[in-house]
């Protein structure tokens, strides 16, 4: 039996409990459709497929969503105060049309940012080429005028995640970071698809688990603090995590005075699942999601694509995002 066919029977009713013998496909229809999604496959991948309803972590997990709670109420008082100001300034240059020496000269100014998106236009995210840049001149030509947003953004974001910190993005950041970068750039190659700003959708992909990313921080800390020797990552946690991240998410973003056209469509996303949302940015970043977390455990071999094909019927989107997995394979 797969790892992915137990997780299904773990969803069964227990009036509509079917034989473990059964094809995958037979006892879908009878499983509880909350059980089957990318989430909680995707927190399988960060703590291990081994939680329990409650662990040994009970109580520092209790204190670390106390404090979460404590941040709903005053952003500030966690990670992630201010919007970047390199970020700014450079997308203050981009947006006035300013010529690509001026752009490359206010990188330059910061050593280790320029370093980053000569890193990022190798990455598989922007590049397609087997040929290595190893010049910021090279890296904007290379990325295009129309682009250059894009990979500053990403640089800067994932700079900011590095920093919150070191010890987080080594046990989990890096997951994190290349789930938020790969639904940046779906959310711009669908939000290109019908004619929306792709900048826009992208800047909502990379910044969406902003929170959760937060959250990740305070766990990481106050394991260290704690005398406990056991992974964290309880199913309770784990649920009130993904309760609490997406409210924590807007409350960071707004509170960093961005645009209503980014502020709006990551406060839509709080309660997507719960209201019915008309924001066709929240609808391009809950699939762009979707595909994200699938394309991540996929390629960790955790579930095959007949099995990701099968969760994108459930949830109702077409089976064509299969090639999004199929292609990162083969990359």
């Amino acid at each position: 039996m797969s790892w992915f066919t137990d997780l299904l029977d773990r969803g069964v009713t227990e009036k509509a409990a079917a034989p473990k013998s059964k094809p995958l496909a037979d006892p879908v229809t009878k499983v509880k459709v909350d059980l089957i999604n990318s989430e909680h496959l995707f927190y399988d991948l960060l703590f291990g497929d081994t939680a329990q309803t409650s662990g040994r972590n009970e109580i520092v997990e209790r204190a670390i969503i106390d404090r979460v709670s404590e941040a709903l109420i005053n952003p500030k008082s966690i990670r992630f105060q201010s919007f970047p100001k390199a970020l700014k300034d450079t997308l203050d240059k981009i947006d006035s049309d300013e010529d690509i020496k001026d752009i490359k000269k206010s990188l330059e100014q910061d050593p280790i940012l320029a370093s980053d998106v000569v890193r990022l236009a190798n990455s598989v995210a922007f590049s397609n080429s087997s040929n290595q840049v190893t010049s910021l001149q090279v890296a904007i030509s290379r990325v295009g005028f129309q682009n250059i947003k894009q990979l500053v953004t990403a640089a800067v974001m994932e700079r900011m995640m590095r920093q919150v910190s070191p010890l987080y993005f080594k046990l989990f950041g890096e997951k994190i970071w290349q789930h938020s970068l790969l639904t940046a750039r779906i959310c711009e190659r669908k939000a290109k698809q019908i004619g929306y700003d792709p900048y826009s959708a992208f800047f909502i992909g990379v910044i969406h688990d902003i929170g959760k990313i937060a959250i990740f921080s305070e766990l990481v800390d106050a394991v260290q603090k704690s005398e406990e020797d056991s992974e964290p990552g309880s199913l309770y946690f784990r649920k009130v995590m993904t309760s609490l991240s997406k409210q924590l998410t807007y409350n960071i973003v707004r509170s960093w005075e961005l645009p209503q056209a980014i502020i709006d469509p990551i406060k839509q996303h709080v309660v997507v699942g719960k209201v019915q949302t008309d924001h066709k940015l929240v609808d391009i970043l809950v699939e762009s999601k979707l595909i994200s977390e699938l394309n991540l455990l996929y390629l960790e071999d955790m579930i095959s694509l007949e099995e990701a094909a099968l969760i994108f019927e459930k949830r109702g989107y077409d089976e064509s995002n299969i090639e999004f997995l199929q292609q990162s394979k083969a990359s």
